[in-house]
């Protein structure tokens, strides 16, 4: 299930109710903005008291490839790589 963040502008006018409010109703109101959000308590926090600031998607980069999978393939495949060659010229 993706859940999607909240949008600025629900943020900045939940941020502003939750400092004018008493302790009772600030705790109702993190109640709510964890259940529609589904962040963790804390960082819930954070954002309602103007703390942190929420986090930018950026898509994630893949690893590198690694060369012991070619060369081990290589070797299966019985084109041997350099190990061979250079055997083969001593």
């Amino acid at each position: 299930m993706k859940h999607s963040k909240p949008s600025a502008k629900y943020l900045t006018s939940l941020q502003k109710r939750y400092r004018q409010a008493d302790r009772a109703a600030r705790g109702q109101m993190l109640d709510e903005f964890v259940a529609t959000s589904h962040y963790h308590r804390k960082y819930a926090m954070g954002l309602l008291r103007g703390r942190v600031q929420p986090r930018a998607h950026r898509p994630r980069q893949r690893a590198a490839p690694r060369r012991g999978r070619e060369q081990a393939a290589k070797r299966r495949a019985g084109q041997g790589g350099r190990d061979r060659q250079q055997r083969g010229q001593q």
